[in-house]
């Protein structure tokens, strides 16, 4: 966040739509800040368990990245993406 504080934007307000996390990001580190938990874990308790989304998870990790739908697809060392791949049960 620090990083791109200084940057300019590339397009008039309005001119352009561009999505970005970093918003979200923000929110994370202040909340980890004032309450000493970790993002993920408020979101899956604050969020998800409440509305009982128990298949749904708020950090994707080593573990639980095989869970992902046969859509995403392994493209790079870092990096998943949508694929149109066979549905496998």
């Amino acid at each position: 966040m620090i990083a791109v504080a200084d940057t300019e934007t590339g397009f008039a307000p309005g001119e352009h739509r561009w999505y970005s996390n970093i918003g979200y990001r923000a929110v994370g580190v202040v909340l980890e800040a004032v309450t000493g938990v970790r993002y993920g874990e408020q979101l899956q308790r604050r969020v998800l368990d409440r509305l009982r989304l128990r298949e749904s998870l708020a950090v994707m990790t080593h573990e639980t990245r095989r869970r992902l739908p046969w859509g995403h697809v392994h493209v790079l060392p870092w990096a998943w993406a949508w694929a149109p791949v066979p549905f496998r049960r």
